[in-house]
């Protein structure tokens, strides 16, 4: 697959997407769709949290190193892989809807797949690294499934 496509996969997964989606679906006037907004919003915020406390902690050299930057300008505050903060987002996401819409588990499950697969293409991730991604996203989902559940947050 291009270079050039990969990049744009990987990248589709940045912060600054999902929290502008986000923003639009809560400007809406469906209900739905601001449950849904807030749904990702949670589960995306919490993800990033999470996987970013890992980082510190295990500070894991990327496979790319130092060059990392030169694709992504702003990694120079986001130098380790573990976990991948775009998987974690994204396996939180995909886990909360599809605890709630079944049927977006599928299309963001494939979407995680393929975002996984660009990443480590790239040299960006190790295996390991999506890998915890995933845990830290199921994680991330389980917590705001309760949270949900504790405070009777429930969907229109």
């Amino acid at each position: 697959m291009d270079k050039k496509i990969l990049r744009i996969i990987a990248h589709s997964g940045d912060n600054i997407i999902w929290i502008g989606f986000s923003i639009l679906m809560l400007l809406s006037f469906s209900k739905q769709l601001q449950f849904f907004a807030i749904l990702i919003l949670a589960a995306s915020i919490l993800g990033a949290v999470l996987s970013s406390i890992i980082k510190v902690i295990f500070k894991k050299e990327r496979p790319i190193k130092d060059k990392y930057s030169e694709y992504a300008p702003w990694a120079k505050f986001d130098l380790s892989s573990f976990p991948s903060g775009h998987i974690s987002r994204i396996a939180a996401v995909a886990f909360t809807l599809g605890y709630y819409y079944p049927y977006t588990f599928i299309y963001m499950g494939i979407y995680t797949i393929v975002l996984a697969y660009s990443r480590k293409k790239l040299g960006y991730h190790y295996a390991s690294d999506l890998i915890g991604g995933v845990v830290v996203g199921a994680v991330s989902s389980a917590l705001v499934i309760v949270l949900f559940w504790k405070f009777n947050f429930n969907q229109p």
